[in-house]
């Protein structure tokens, strides 16, 4: 009988346990997914003035200069929210090259130009903070002399 209340007890405290586990995993996922969402929000608010801006660029679409400086402004906008959110620019241009953020899509032999040097920017890369989520595609000097010792 000792042995059945203990039983019981142990059970008892499992199945608290279990329930409490339960709900902890729930609020958990709902805490998780109220952030993403929050997360999101802040991003779309970012950007209706800039959707704002496009209309208003769109409604000047047959007058060249008012539509131009529109999209100057647009794109001001843009870059600047993204910036505010950690975004920064790669644009290695004359710069060693760095396998960690650029990304080698040809190479050229200048002889006044050192080895490894990034010769021109093919397309501008990106971090968020200082993680690369887009390597910059480069072109990069290589002398004949490194070229045939390979």
């Amino acid at each position: 009988q000792e042995q059945q209340k203990k039983i019981e007890e142990l059970t008892s405290l499992l199945q608290r346990l279990q329930a409490d586990f339960d709900n902890f995993r729930k609020h958990s996922e709902k805490k998780q997914k109220d952030a993403h969402q929050k997360g999101i929000i802040d991003v779309i608010t970012s950007l209706l003035p800039i959707i704002d801006s496009f209309e208003v660029a769109l409604k000047n679409a047959n007058k060249t200069e008012e539509f131009s400086k529109g999209i100057e402004l647009i794109y001001v906008q843009l870059y600047d929210m993204l910036k505010n959110l950690g975004l920064r620019t790669i644009y290695p241009l004359n710069q060693k090259f760095d396998h960690n953020k650029h990304e080698a899509l040809m190479q050229e032999s200048k002889d006044n130009i050192e080895d490894n040097i990034v010769t021109a920017v093919l397309q501008k890369g990106y971090m968020l903070n200082e993680v690369v989520i887009r390597y910059a595609k480069v072109k990069v000097n290589i002398t004949k002399k490194e070229e045939s010792n390979e």
